[in-house]
């Protein structure tokens, strides 16, 4: 997260310190979900638009089948999983609309495409992978982000 800390345009960042209280359907007890991570940028009019952003593989985001030909031990381990994840997403989304701030979800087939400017400040714009060229010309210099299995990576583009 070197880049946060040396963008201009990112006011503030944190990695898994906002903390959301959410009711896990599978034990229907409280629990806290902290997401990956909170970032604040400079947007591109000089107001402030707030991320929080969950980093998933995307077989965590896919529904498992409804009814499989054999329900084995992986089937219900994702099956509890997904349901895990639908709610700290649903009880996220709806703590980030009350806070005025924006929930995303990334996977390794997902990405950022961030352009900035010391004049604009950040454009921040999420794209399937298969979206990437589409970046906004006009901008000094351009970041693109892009998740792996292993993490993300950035360039400039």
């Amino acid at each position: 997260m070197r880049w946060c800390d040396e963008n201009p345009n990112v006011i503030t960042w944190s990695s898994e310190e906002l903390s959301i209280p959410y009711l896990c359907p599978t034990d229907r007890r409280n629990h806290r979900y902290f997401p990956d991570f909170y970032v604040k940028v400079k947007q591109y009019d000089h107001s402030a638009k707030k991320f929080v952003v969950e980093v998933k593989p995307k077989a965590q985001v896919r529904q498992p089948k409804i009814n499989p030909k054999r329900k084995t031990k992986a089937w219900y381990n994702a099956v509890r999983e997904w349901g895990k994840n639908q709610a700290k997403w649903e009880y996220a989304t709806s703590y980030c609309s009350k806070h005025d701030m924006e929930f995303k979800i990334l996977t390794e087939f997902s990405a950022v495409v961030i352009t900035y400017s010391d004049k604009c400040g950040a454009v921040i714009k999420w794209y399937p992978t298969k979206d990437l060229n589409i970046v906004n010309s006009t901008f000094l210099g351009s970041i693109k982000i892009n998740l792996t299995s292993s993490g993300f990576a950035l360039y400039n583009i």
